[in-house]
């Protein structure tokens, strides 16, 4: 039998219904991909048939415009194959685009030959200069999309749609000098249409992937982001028709027009920008408020079990305390005083996870004084992890004074776990007390690769590590909490020297007698 959870009735159909409706979008959206793309072959296809069926109107589809050239129309035939192919994987799309710029390549060479020399090339067969300049950005994302280079080669068709959007605006005011400024001369209105529609086919080839797949998202910056970005295109728009009505009907001139539409443009492009900047960073304040929320819940769901666990530890301790009085049989002396070892260890290790999670959280750690034998905890802490610091530990000198014995039980180990993590395996860990007027100083050297000056500091803050112990297993928290532990006693922990010579931590702690009060 499967021992998994079924699904829920209700489940299955909203899940059927979100699939559903993703893949209605996605099949308008190829739907769209492909139209777009024959509208751009049937405008060719409709220019070819007329030169040859000597129908102009067919070629320019308004009396007095520049025509669609051949060489135009059979490029453009190549590049619809170039984004129609593009979006399937292990095709060789990029071939089409790589060909269409080279086509656009071809067409700016023979032009710039053609006016070097003085020749006139026929329009009729010649595309126009600037439709050369087309040719060359369509290929080129296509060629990047067929790549795989999506954001690259959508943000190339995001600027031929651009480009094409600004011509087909030049056509509005034919007689004015804003259309021999925006179109160039020999740009015609279906070349306009044909690269607006490759650049739309374009965007939509790869939907899923790069820039595109980032606007069609439902996430905090997609979908707004496609609507401003939407909103300011029709801006734009708007703004334009009434440059160019004005235009046309005499109210300004062709250079206030100009002016007008960069105006307008830049406007629109800046409130896009600012409206997508202010959702951005709403989404990453909700993001950082959320993570920020996670991480309490993470911390007080830890601090809670760990705090739970000291209960059930503290009643074994006291079955251990009992059946050690109530027993005298010597043979369970050893055993009864290693499960108190153990348990006292155990309590220990709970109240470091306490302590580090207290640290995270910033919550302060409170001192309980009492007086301690510096000596006696480094041989402490010697004898609990004996299978890893055993005779690799030599111990010099005395110091004692009023301290939190426990806290400083975890600044030792930490201090001798990492000499003998970090430092070299056949070397001695050297440990000296000293006891001046005012201060016991414990210092643990250890042989090994020395730690960068940069990060003398750097090692004790939370959740980090040197540079050349970044692969080391760890939480990073244990020379921050040691060092927390000394400024709590008022007193100093720091790298004293790291060199060829060996690395030197001293712990720095005030001098006090153990009959001084707390």
């Amino acid at each position: 039998m499967n021992g998994g959870q079924a699904p829920s009735v209700p489940g299955i159909f909203i899940s059927a219904a979100m699939s559903s409706a993703a893949e209605i979008r996605d099949r308008n959206l190829s739907n769209a991909h492909t139209g777009f793309a024959v509208l751009a072959a049937a405008i060719s296809i409709l220019s070819l048939v007329g030169w040859l069926a000597n129908e102009r109107s067919l070629t320019s589809l308004a009396p007095g415009r520049p025509p669609l050239s051949i060489m135009t129309a059979v490029m453009v035939l190549f590049g619809v194959a170039a984004v129609l192919a593009s979006p399937l994987k292990g095709a060789r799309s990029w071939v089409f685009g790589v060909l269409v710029v080279a086509g656009g390549a071809a067409v700016l060479l023979v032009r710039a030959g053609a006016w070097a020399a003085g020749v006139s090339l026929p329009p009729e067969i010649w595309s126009a200069p600037l439709t050369g300049v087309l040719l060359v950005l369509s290929g080129s994302s296509s060629a990047m999309i067929g790549r795989r280079y999506f954001a690259q080669g959508q943000l190339v068709a995001f600027g031929l749609l651009l480009v094409s959007v600004l011509l087909g605006l030049g056509h509005m005011a034919p007689d004015s000098l804003l259309y021999r400024y925006l179109p160039g001369t020999g740009v015609s209105i279906p070349t306009s249409i044909c690269f607006f529609s490759l650049a739309i086919s374009g965007l939509l080839a790869c939907r899923h992937s790069g820039i595109a797949a980032s606007l069609s998202s439902e996430g905090a910056t997609g979908r707004p982001g496609l609507k401003m970005l939407l909103t300011g295109a029709a801006c734009i728009l708007v703004a334009s028709t009434a440059v160019l009505e004005s235009l046309r009907a005499g109210v300004i001139d062709a250079e206030t027009a100009l002016l007008l539409l960069c105006w307008s443009a830049l406007a629109a492009l800046g409130g896009t920008l600012w409206a997508m900047a202010v959702a951005a960073d709403r989404a990453e304040q909700a993001m950082e408020d959320s993570n920020l929320e996670k991480d309490r819940l993470r911390q007080t769901f830890a601090a809670a079990v760990t705090h739970d666990l000291r209960n059930p530890l503290q009643t074994a301790t006291l079955a251990a305390n009992l059946l050690a009085k109530l027993s005298d049989d010597p043979k369970f002396t050893g055993p009864l005083a290693r499960l108190h070892r153990s348990h006292k260890r155990l309590d220990r290790m709970l109240r470091a996870s306490l302590d580090s999670l207290s640290l995270e959280s910033g919550r302060d750690i409170v001192m309980h004084r009492s007086p301690v034998d510096l000596r006696g905890i480094v041989e402490e802490v010697v004898s609990e992890n004996s299978a890893v610091l055993e005779e690799r530990v030599s111990v010099k000198g005395h110091g004692a004074g009023e301290w939190d014995a426990d806290a400083l039980f975890r600044v030792v180990e930490n201090l001798l776990l990492n000499a003998r993590k970090y430092g070299s395996e056949s070397t001695v860990i050297e440990c000296s007390l000293q006891r001046s007027a005012t201060h016991v100083r414990l210092c643990v050297r250890n042989a090994g690769t020395p730690i960068p000056e940069g990060d003398w500091e750097r090692i004790f803050e939370p959740f980090t590590r040197g540079q050349n112990h970044q692969g080391r297993v760890g939480w990073g928290v244990g020379l921050a909490f040691s060092r927390l532990v000394a400024e709590k006693h008022q007193g100093t922990l720091k790298v004293l020297r790291s060199d060829a010579q060996g690395t030197v931590f001293e712990l720095a702690l005030p001098a006090k007698s153990p009959d001084t009060p707390a």
